[in-house]
């Protein structure tokens, strides 16, 4: 469509300069210098004007705008309306693709907690997990179980409390532990003896093992405990559970609801999210339910404030009528992300919707919504810092030369206050890192290009240092005000990634930043090795006081059989058994990385290791390593990482 107006202004534009120059015809034929100057001038000018208003046209929606068209859906039938216009532009294929979209991401938060991936982003604020210390007190996740260990000395340690949920139809996922309260969050759901023909129920379907059962999750359940461990109070809200944060006596949660977009009457069932307090149901009111024009109505994006004050059982909930893969939570403010994609464009065709939520207590209310040229690669990729939302964006794809990223600096009406454009050309950010006033970016298509950026003036960013390696950094840490730390993979000098790595950076000198040493864990002795570090900030224990480095690693071991086929001759079997250890660093701003051991669960050099015995997390206490699964609490000499005490938790 947009190219067909384009050429339809090139042809005006013609017609435009061909007329002036007939129009100036006689000027010619009597002063024919002076009139055919003129002429191709009036021409040249008119050609040069319809090609610069054509070209505002055509790119102004693919580059960096405000969205006007944001309304309430005041009413059922509009909301009807809005689903069924959707249904009828787009072909049932689509429709079953796109109702996919919303859970692609579930497995990782389902199966890992993913969405801890802002522990310890900002000061003051209460981030979620699956292990959590508190007093004399360790709170894990085993399974359907919420188990809590005395830990104040080796000696005393025990299991004093399990809460189980195998009567609830609950899957805990994550916890906090504020004012001395216990807070389970996870997921409500329904037992299936098999997985429904409904595109939007397979997506939400666990398969559970043990009881051969699908597990289809039809909502996000908060438990609040008093100090005696029994039920203080209940809430619920519609969806998968995607982001979490306590902020200021706040708990919010974001949840990701799909809707079935099949064709819909006025007498279908409220399709509005609800949600529970005390198991009292609420509909979200039609007033706090937007939707923007140009998105998919194919789910709801709830965000919901619970408040937890004394005896103050309130909750509000908000919900967007669209798509949300990224979100990011502030003191003030709620950010959700949404990547546009716009196919009538051959290149470079992705934008990035930044939506501002105002939060003040259970209060939430939209503010604006911005559209950016480009996409994001994770939550890391912005931040909130002194009013200014910072944000980087990747333009085109990594394996194109025209590729290339975007930072771009918005106050929080979400106007563009400045802006540093095509930083490394035919690369894509890997990973970002916003502390203060600087921000860390790592690029990679070959090599890593590690940018320094100084964001002191946000009007005008700029880069001051850069250091090229090979391979890239996925996740960034700072480890004091001179080094940063930063999780990814080794490369060769032709981009092949060739296994784990692991580095520490001097960024003391900002204009000449150098990388003091790694850790490197090859794929040849560790078959597609990973770090769920490098994907869940909160799988990393770092213990700056004691310069300590935790996490774990994952890899495959290739197992070799031999059967007799039907002829009498030996055929080669090849399987892949999964295993699992966690590494200990000791780290030194001068000498870099020493390595004081590794520790495994239950492992086994024929079978690997099963899922609940990998190690999640690990927590210092008493200058002992309490390493944490979902099967055992093991308890190590932090000198020797000699084994002293093990707890069973299965």
């Amino acid at each position: 469509m947009f190219w067909f107006l384009f050429i339809i202004l090139i042809i005006a534009s013609v017609i435009g300069g061909i007329y002036l120059l007939i129009k100036e015809l006689d000027t010619i034929k009597r002063y024919s210098y002076i009139g055919n100057s003129k002429a191709i001038l009036y021409m040249g000018t008119s050609i040069a004007v319809i090609m610069l208003i054509a070209l505002v046209v055509i790119t102004k929606p693919f580059g960096n705008k405000e969205l006007s068209l944001v309304e309430n859906v005041q009413s059922k039938n509009r909301l009807l309306h809005i689903i069924n216009t959707f249904n009828s532009e787009v072909n049932q294929d689509q429709i079953d693709e796109t109702t996919k979209k919303l859970t692609n991401m579930q497995p990782a938060i389902l199966e890992e907690d993913y969405y801890s991936v802002y522990k310890s982003k900002e000061d003051g604020m209460e981030e979620s997990d699956i292990v959590k210390k508190k007093g004399h007190y360790l709170y894990s996740l085993s399974k359907d179980r919420v188990i809590i260990t005395n830990v104040n000395s080796v000696r005393q340690t025990r299991v004093v409390k399990e809460i189980s949920y195998e009567n609830e139809k609950f899957i805990p996922k994550s916890i906090y532990i504020y004012n001395n309260r216990l807070i389970v969050l996870g997921h409500a759901y329904d037992v299936k003896q098999s997985r429904s023909q409904d595109q939007v129920e397979i997506n939400r379907s666990i398969y559970d093992k043990e009881s051969e059962q699908y597990k289809e999750i039809t909502s996000t359940r908060v438990y609040v405990y008093d100090s005696d461990f029994e039920i203080k109070d209940r809430y619920e809200a519609d969806g998968i559970l995607l982001r979490t944060r306590i902020v200021n006596d706040t708990l919010y949660l974001i949840t990701g609801d799909a809707v079935n977009v099949k064709e819909l009457t006025e007498d279908s069932i409220d399709l509005r999210p609800s949600y529970k307090v005390n198991n009292k149901e609420h509909k979200i009111r039609y007033r706090n339910i937007k939707y923007f024009k140009g998105s998919k109505p194919e789910s709801f994006i709830i965000v919901s404030g619970i408040s937890l004050e004394d005896d103050y059982k309130k909750m509000e909930a908000f919900a967007y009528l669209g798509e949300g893969e990224y979100f990011y939570i502030s003191q003030d403010n709620i950010y959700i992300i949404e990547h546009r994609y716009n196919y009538s464009m051959k290149k470079n065709n992705i934008t990035t919707l930044v939506s501002r939520l105002k939060i003040d207590g259970d209060r939430i209310d939209y503010i604006k919504t911005k559209e950016l040229a480009g996409y994001i690669a994770n939550e890391y990729a912005l931040d909130e810092y002194h009013e200014y939302l910072r944000i980087a964006t990747t333009i085109g794809h990594h394996n194109e030369d025209e590729s290339y990223n975007n930072l771009y600096v918005l106050d929080l009406s979400l106007t563009i206050v400045g802006e540093l454009t095509e930083i490394a050309k035919g690369e894509r950010i890997q990973s970002t890192r916003f502390v203060n006033d600087k921000v860390y970016m790592s690029t990679f298509r070959v090599v890593d290009p590690f940018f320094i950026i100084d964001l002191s003036n946000p009007k005008n960013p700029s880069i001051v240092g850069k250091l090229k390696t090979l391979g890239y950094s996925a996740y960034i840490k700072p480890y004091d005000d001179h080094h940063l730390i930063s999780f990814g993979y080794e490369s060769d000098e032709y981009g092949n990634i060739l296994g784990l790595k692991i580095a520490l950076f001097d960024i003391s000198n900002q204009v000449d930043p150098k990388q003091l040493d790694k850790i490197f864990i090859p794929y040849e002795q560790f078959g597609n090795v990973y770090s769920e570090v490098t994907f869940n900030a909160s799988a990393l224990m770092f213990d700056p006081e004691r310069n300590l480095l935790g996490f774990p690693i994952s890899w495959w071991d290739k197992k070799v059989d031999y059967i007799i086929d039907e002829t009498g001759h030996a055929v080669e079997i090849n399987d892949y058994i999964n295993k699992q250890a966690y590494f200990i660093y000791n780290m030194d701003s001068n000498i870099g990385f020493r390595k004081i051991g590794f520790i495994t669960h239950k492992i086994t050099k024929e079978e690997g290791i099963d899922e609940q015995d990998y190690i999640k997390r690990s927590v210092i206490i008493n200058d002992h390593l309490y390493a944490v699964s979902e099967s055992t609490i093991e308890i190590y000499d932090l000198d020797d990482v000699k084994k002293i005490k093990e707890i069973n938790l299965i």
